[in-house]
């Protein structure tokens, strides 16, 4: 009931955070699902102030160990909390951040020219990878293409500085 008429497959309300799950063929066109189903749902979570995790079943399968990390951190359940202002921005080698956003990142990697991250107590706690945009108009611009944090750990903070410093440097 908390976006009637449409249902969520799983609602926690104390944390005001819902998921779901849909599966590759009855989330489709095939079957006549909507095209913009999804997106309609999200946006009527959005508006009742629940934070919601749509995933499909291929991601449940072959990602498991990342969207239970997502599942975790969204929750406050077994994750370790750092403020980015106590970390190191470093730059990662694109062979590093590759290996990170494949164990991190639901989608895995993707290529990318330049990567930095955040350092703490010597471990990599978060990457963020940039290229060029494939657009002509925007190729004077700098694009994040991937930006993940370690598993089960909420760097706060962690976004905007690895913003800041994608800026200062690009």
């Amino acid at each position: 009931s908390v976006i009637s008429p449409n249902e969520l497959d799983v609602y926690v309300p104390s944390h005001r955070f819902a998921i779901e799950c849909h599966g590759l063929y009855w989330h489709s066109e095939f079957v006549g699902c909507p095209s913009d189903k999804h997106e309609q749902k999200r946006i009527a979570a959005a508006k009742c102030n629940v934070r919601l995790l749509q995933l499909f079943e291929d991601e449940w399968y072959d990602r498991r160990a990342i969207v239970e990390s997502l599942i975790a951190t969204r929750l406050n359940v077994n994750t370790r909390s750092i403020h980015a202002r106590k970390c190191t921005i470093v730059e990662v080698d694109l062979q590093d951040a590759r290996e990170f956003m494949d164990m991190n990142h639901i989608d895995g990697h993707v290529n990318c020219s330049n990567a930095l991250g955040l350092m703490f107590d010597d471990q990599l706690v978060a990457v963020a990878t940039t290229r060029r945009p494939r657009h002509d108009k925007w190729r004077d611009h700098t694009e994040i293409a991937r930006l993940a944090f370690a598993s089960k750990m909420r760097v706060v903070g962690g976004v905007s500085r690895l913003i800041n410093a994608i800026r200062k440097r690009h």
